[in-house]
């Protein structure tokens, strides 16, 4: 399949399963993305076995399509053993990037795999030019830009950053927290987003004086025509949101953006329908977010947390269950319908039976025609409520055949030799193999060549990632012609296969050199006093990080003749924030200050300040030797490093936090007060600070608003 020549900027979809990564590449994606079953982080997708990606290499070397793999979660101490394979068989399979989060798995992929491509992703919440010009110092090749950058953001950084590959969310579901930012699931529920098993805290309601709403929930993105600006400043890659999706959705999105980038005389009508046809896939209202501004515009739906579909039409009567529709769209019998109820409850039912305006049943009632249908034994909505109409059952798209799709094996080349009673391999991979196994040979009836009849056999490699390729056979047996019982050559080609594999492995891991990192040990009294997270948070104030304002009033905490200042991980103009502190260091000459590191973007400040410490805060989730190893290449003697916070210290020489009670469990660019008690404006002469105390069940929670960024705590 030829893909398309109209347009330079790639169209990457998701596949969560085989099925939808088929589905994605008929539909003309230009690459795809997906999971393993380890490393992950949509760990609920089915996600991908390695033998399932040699049949996906298959179809992708034919077509010019690529595959990137997700490795994108915080990796523990423990997991590199496995990880170091996972990479091998990714390298042998020869995919075409990698995707991570851990900039410990970043520094390990450049000492084992050099050669391998790495992209960064969104969890790694790269959003300024400082960040970006770390990654590329770090030897990223692409960076999955923060969602919350405006178009003159993304231009910008464009613009500074020629060599870069800039990928960019173009469509689906958005998270309420900055991406790389979010706690709350693991804090609250022992169920990291940064181990791929977010719980979705964000998509639940609360309650606010009395009112009960999904306050934090976000509409879904949807760039649409927008992307053409995109495309124009030369942005390299357009990624759509969605592992967790139906194969149905994956095309009918794809669709959709394929006529967007190369029919440029696509018609409003032809647009609308597959926008329409797109809609009943699965979407949320729909927003361009922060595309025109920073704090988002229409972000937030805070009575519907899920899936929407397109607006059916509105009851124009009810008679007992049955309902009229006056319809703005098609209904069909058998269209699965939703309404809500008291302003938040869904209520779903489907038009298992339809009459027209005169009562007749039919099948179809068309957009401006009046439609009866029941709500069986649901709830019935009131006259004027809108309908939503959620899923077109005839809209289903069948699997694709997949038989014929064959793994793309590793080659390993061999040379065996015959006796009279064995078989010997000599095996050209990394590190050369040797097996031997009994054989016992008897003369061929007739001509035959039994090289070829090997090589019959090990064609049939199964599960294997390898197949033998026999380049030289040696007979050195006594028989002119040779003949074994093709039982027994089964069993020693499936005893070569299990063998290979395991050696091959067995060496892998021999090739892993443990390295070993001292810190600086600390006081007893430091050590009490670094573990209560709080200590460090500017005077008077409940928020961890040192603000501009903090920064101009000196508003920082002491301690033992040294000024502590967490660095804002947020900064999307920091070079304003990064000239403040500048100053403030040198105005104060004599202080000793301690930076926290929270971001990608702070290390740029380490080679401009040599006589300022450093410290790794928690933002930084250090779950890894790797991750020292690879700070440690900017701070030397960083003066202590947070444990990643969302679990027990695996190091002693790590400080645990805790108070982690007093950590944030998200923070957002999109303001609580716009968006959930403005309507989506900023008020007049806004003080841009404010604090709500919300509820869900039993538990309580703060919310603090402070120079437009929202914090979210539990108490």
């Amino acid at each position: 399949m030829a893909l398309s020549k109209k347009t330079s900027s790639e169209l990457l979809a998701p596949a969560g399963d085989f099925q939808a990564a088929l589905t994605a590449l008929s539909a003309r994606a230009d690459a795809i993305y997906l999971g393993l079953k380890n490393f992950s982080a949509r760990k609920s997708a089915a996600n991908f076995s390695f033998q399932e990606l040699q049949r996906l290499k298959t179809k992708t070397s034919a077509s010019g399509q690529k595959i990137y793999v997700t490795l994108n979660t915080i990796i523990k101490e423990d997991e590199f053993e496995e990880l170091f394979q996972t990479l091998s068989t990714l390298s042998a399979i020869k995919v075409d990037a990698v995707i991570i989060q851990d900039i410990g798995l970043l520094y390990f992929i450049k000492k084992y795999f050099p050669q391998m491509a790495v992209h960064a992703s969104t969890q790694m919440a790269i959003h300024n030019s400082a960040g970006l010009a770390m990654a590329y110092e770090l030897g990223i090749n692409r960076v999955v830009l923060s969602r919350e950058l405006s178009f003159n953001d993304i231009g910008q950084l464009r613009k500074e950053h020629p060599k870069m590959e800039l990928e960019v969310f173009i469509h689906g579901a958005l998270c309420y927290s900055f991406s790389g930012m979010c706690l709350a699931s693991g804090l609250l529920l022992n169920r990291s987003g940064n181990r791929g098993r977010c719980a979705q805290l964000c998509r639940n309601y609360f309650e606010h004086d009395n009112n009960y709403k999904f306050f934090f929930s976000c509409n879904d993105l949807h760039f649409g025509k927008a992307i053409l600006k995109l495309q124009d400043i030369g942005i390299n890659s357009f990624k759509i949101e969605g592992r967790m999706k139906p194969k149905e959705y994956i095309q009918t999105t794809l669709e959709l953006y394929r006529a967007i980038l190369d029919n440029p005389s696509l018609t409003p009508a032809e647009y609308e329908q597959l926008l329409q046809k797109q809609s009943l896939t699965f979407s949320r209202k729909k927003t361009l977010a922060y595309f025109h501004n920073n704090q988002g515009n229409e972000l937030i739906n805070n009575t519907n947390s899920g899936h929407q579909g397109i607006v059916l039409g509105s009851v124009s009567k009810v008679e007992g269950k049955n309902i009229s529709i006056k319809l703005i769209n098609d209904l069909h019998k058998n269209d699965l319908m939703l309404f809500l109820k008291n302003g938040i409850n869904k209520v779903r039912f489907v038009a298992f039976s339809l009459r027209n305006v005169s009562g007749r049943p039919v099948d179809f009632v068309p957009a401006g025609a009046t439609a009866i249908t029941s709500t069986q034994n649901y709830d019935t909505p009131t006259i004027g409520t809108e309908i939503l109409l959620i899923d077109h059952p005839a809209n289903a798209i069948p699997d694709i055949d997949h038989k014929k799709i064959l793994p793309t094996p590793i080659d390993i080349n061999c040379e065996i030799i015959a006796s009279d009673s064995d078989l010997s391999f000599e095996i050209n991979s990394t590190p050369k193999l040797r097996y031997k196994f009994d054989l016992p040979m008897e003369p061929a009836r007739g001509e035959s060549d039994f090289c070829q009849i090997l090589q019959g056999h090990f064609d049939e490699h199964g599960d294997s990632l390898y197949k033998i390729v026999i380049k030289k056979f040696l007979n050195r047996s006594n028989l002119v012609a040779l003949f074994a019982r093709p039982s027994a050559i089964k069993k020693i080609k499936n005893e070569l296969y299990h063998q290979i594999a395991s050696d091959i492995a067995d060496y892998q891991i021999k090739r892993l050199s443990p390295i070993d990192i001292k810190l600086s040990p600390l006081t007893e009294n430091l050590t009490t006093f670094l573990q209560t997270r709080k200590n460090l948070n500017p005077p008077a104030k409940n928020l961890p990080f040192a603000s501009l304002d903090d920064l101009q009033t000196n508003n920082l905490t002491n301690y033992e003749h040294t000024t502590f200042i967490p660095l804002l991980p947020i900064l999307l103009d920091e070079v304003i924030y990064f000239e403040e502190l500048e100053r403030l260091i040198k105005k104060n000459s004599t202080q000793h200050f301690c930076l926290g590191i929270n971001n990608l973007s702070h290390l740029h400040l380490v080679k401009k300040l040599n006589n300022t410490s450093f410290f790794i805060d928690f933002y930084f989730y250090v779950a890894n030797t790797y991750t020292i190893a690879q700070l440690i290449n900017f701070i030397p003697t960083p003066i202590f490093v947070y444990a990643w916070a969302e679990e027990k210290s695996w190091s002693k020489q790590l400080i645990e936090i805790k108070d982690k009670q007093s950590l944030p469990l998200f923070i957002s660019q999109g303001c609580y007060h716009k968006h959930n008690m403005e309507n989506g404006h900023c008020p007049h002469q806004c003080p841009k600070n404010f604090n709500y105390s919300l509820t869900n069940g039993k538990k309580k929670y703060q919310v603090i608003i402070s120079d437009c960024l929202t914090y979210l705590f539990a108490n």
